[in-house]
């Protein structure tokens, strides 16, 4: 008798986890991308995004040759300023702004993967960190293109950078 009470509750205790256990296993192999570490990034901790046949730049939003999204959580790339597009102050930097843009998104595209190390947040609560693809500084690499310019703080720094991106007659 107490041998078929511990069966009875061991059944029943399988049956309760058998439910649970295919829901683990429908949320991890059926849907991956509900469980992502970049949806809620955590300041000084790096993530890799893994490029599988170069999918569309790793699911990585280009909005300029400095600012990206990523499953709707804004990111700015530290250290450097690439032309405005939507803000420009001339045409030459609009110009400027949009090549900028389709390198880096030609970079991603050829990148198999995006490691990104976010640091901190900006005025515009965007998540300021720095982006390596297959383990090379993108930053680096668009300052190196004449894409981007390192940028300084404070407003006379500004200055220089705007009046870099429009030298010359727009």
């Amino acid at each position: 008798m107490p041998y078929q009470k511990s069966q009875k509750y061991y059944t029943r205790f399988i049956q309760t986890l058998i439910p649970f256990v295919g829901l683990m296993v429908f949320l991890v192999v059926a849907c991956p991308y509900s469980i992502k570490a970049h949806a809620n990034p955590v300041l000084g901790q790096a993530f890799t995004l893994t490029c599988k046949n170069h999918n569309k730049t790793c699911g990585i939003s280009v909005v300029d040759g400095d600012s990206f999204v990523i499953d709707g959580v804004h990111y700015r790339m530290i250290g450097i300023d690439t032309p405005e597009i939507s803000k420009a102050r001339c045409g030459k930097e609009e110009q400027m702004g949009r090549r900028a843009k389709k390198a880096v998104y030609q970079r991603l595209n050829q990148a198999k993967y995006v490691t990104i190390h976010p640091l901190d947040y900006d005025k515009y609560n965007r998540i300021l960190a720095n982006f390596d693809l297959d383990n090379a500084p993108l930053g680096a690499w668009l300052i190196e293109n004449k894409l981007a310019l390192i940028w300084q703080p404070g407003y006379h720094a500004w200055q220089k950078r705007k009046a870099h991106w429009c030298a010359g007659k727009s």
